[in-house]
C-alpha cells in the first residue's frame, strides 16, 4: 500500500451522520454506493461487507472505512452484529450532503455530489483490527451523546473526539511505530503517574486508569518492560533509591 507516511497528521474531519445498533442474523443491506466516507466500528458479532468481488469479514473488534462511491453490500453473519456508523469527510467542507446518505444499485451519483477525500488520502477501503478497543468504545460513547445533546459546546466537541477516535484505531494499523516503542512509551508513562503522590482514597489501579487503558492491559505491559507490576514498583523503586537496582528487561 502506497500512501502519504504523515497523513494522518493532516485530517481534520467533519462528521455528517452518527448511528449506533445492532443488526439480526436476517440482516442485509443491498448494494449501494455512500455521497461521502463512513466509518464502521464493530463491537459485537460479525458482518460481512463486500466490495467488488472481495468480501470483508467484519468481526467485533474491527473497523471498516468505505469511500464515496464505492459499490458496496454487507449481510449479517452468523447471529448478527453490533456497530457504531459514522459518515464524515476528511476535512471541513462547505459542500453540503444531500438528502439521505446514499443511493441503491443501479442508481449512480452524480459527480458533483461525491464528497471526494484530498489528495493525501488513501482513496482505496481501510480496514483492520483496533488495538486499544476499550478507550475506543469510550469515544464512540461519547461521541453519540455528544452528538445527540442540545448544547452547541458539545455538539462542536464531536470533531476533536472524532479525530481522538480516528487517529487511535488508524495509526497503529496505517502509520505503526515499532511494537516496542508504543509499549515502551505507554510502561513510561505509568512509570510516571507511580512516581506522583497517590492520595490514600485512591487505588493504584484507579490513578493508572487515566491513561485511557484498563489496569489489566497496563500491567501486563508494563512487567514486560519494567519486571514488575506497577503494585510492586513502587517498593522496588525504593529500594532502588537506597542502592538496589530494578532492572528493566523487554519481552515481546
Amino acid at each position: 500500500m502506497t500512501m502519504d507516511k504523515y497523513w494522518l497528521e493532516r485530517i481534520s474531519p467533519q462528521i455528517h451522520v452518527i448511528a449506533h445498533g445492532s443488526a439480526n442474523q436476517s440482516w442485509v443491506e443491498p448494494p449501494r454506493r455512500l455521497y461521502d466516507h463512513q466509518l464502521a466500528v464493530f463491537t459485537e458479532g460479525k458482518c460481512l461487507v463486500q466490495i467488488g468481488k472481495k468480501t470483508f469479514p467484519c468481526e467485533a473488534g474491527s473497523f471498516i472505512i468505505i469511500p464515496p462511491d464505492t459499490l458496496h453490500a454487507a449481510k449479517a453473519a452468523d447471529k448478527g452484529f453490533y456497530n457504531y456508523s459514522i459518515h464524515f469527510d476528511w476535512i471541513f467542507s462547505a459542500q453540503s450532503l444531500p438528502k439521505g446518505h446514499c443511493v441503491y444499485h443501479p442508481r449512480r451519483i452524480p459527480e458533483s455530489a461525491v464528497h471526494h477525500p484530498p489528495t493525501f488520502v488513501p482513496k482505496m477501503p481501510l480496514i483492520g483490527k483496533i488495538e486499544f478497543m476499550e478507550p475506543a468504545i469510550e469515544l464512540l460513547n461519547k461521541l453519540t451523546f455528544c452528538w445527540t445533546s442540545s448544547r452547541a459546546a458539545q455538539k462542536a466537541s464531536c470533531r476533536g473526539l472524532f479525530l481522538e477516535l480516528l487517529l487511535l484505531i488508524l495509526t497503529p494499523v496505517f502509520n505503526p511505530s515499532p511494537k516496542e516503542d508504543r509499549y515502551e512509551h505507554l510502561a513510561n508513562e505509568v512509570r510516571k503517574l507511580l512516581q506522583q503522590p497517590i492520595s490514600q482514597k485512591q487505588s493504584i489501579q484507579e490513578v493508572l486508569q487515566t491513561l485511557g487503558h484498563s489496569y489489566a492491559h497496563l500491567c501486563r505491559i508494563f512487567r514486560k518492560i519494567y519486571g514488575a507490576t506497577p503494585i510492586e514498583y513502587p517498593t522496588r523503586h525504593s529500594r532502588n533509591q537506597k542502592g538496589f537496582r530494578l532492572c528493566r528487561v523487554i519481552i515481546f
